[in-house]
């Protein structure tokens, strides 16, 4: 019997609410490109040199807090939520470590991160779209179009808009899939 596309995505939209407790790091992290944007706006782009080290560490402690708080539920779920989560971060992990390597090797220019940083969340929107909707992989296509124009048209400005506008998308991302999790989870409870 084959399963059509949108009976899949249900499916596994289904999934959402064990890995809920995961969702709040969109808005973490999203928080924190829009803070480090809004610093470099408001020191015209000579920010003080502890400003993204700091926020960088202040999203990085309220990631672990939401990492490693208790869950509600059995453990059962949590580890259960731990392997989706993994398996699903896998390829921005490949990512990250990539792009550090050739940042360390000197291959690319450190004036390139916020460009890899915007390429990493479409590439991460695109995978999670696939997954569980067609809106997620159109803010994909969106974000990946708009680091791509930004980048080609004014280089300079990429780190900030890239960073600015990929706050948002994580924002309304996270959104997007807690809205999506609140909602299997209530068809669960009523199936």
């Amino acid at each position: 019997m084959a399963q059509s596309y949108g009976d899949w995505q249900r499916t596994m939209r289904g999934y959402l609410p064990q890995a809920s407790s995961l969702l709040p790091l969109f808005h973490v992290w999203g928080l924190q490109w829009i803070l480090h944007a809004g610093f470099q706006i408001y020191y015209r782009w000579n920010e003080p040199t502890w400003i993204e080290p700091a926020t960088l560490a202040a999203a990085l402690l309220i990631s672990l807090f939401v990492l490693f708080r208790k869950p509600a539920r059995t453990a059962e779920p949590a580890a259960k939520e731990w392997k989706m989560a993994l398996w699903l971060l896998l390829p921005l992990v490949v990512l990250a470590v990539s792009s550090a390597v050739l940042l360390y090797a000197g291959a690319v220019s450190w004036f390139y991160g916020g460009m890899l940083r915007g390429l990493a969340a479409a590439l991460l929107y695109v995978l999670l779209g696939v997954v569980f909707g067609k809106t997620l992989v159109y803010i994909g296509l969106w974000l990946l179009t708009f680091s791509a124009l930004v980048s080609f048209l004014y280089l300079g400005f990429s780190p900030i808009a890239i960073q600015l506008m990929g706050g948002f998308s994580l924002l309304g991302a996270g959104w997007l899939l807690q809205r999506w999790s609140q909602a299997a989870a209530g068809s669960s409870r009523s199936a």
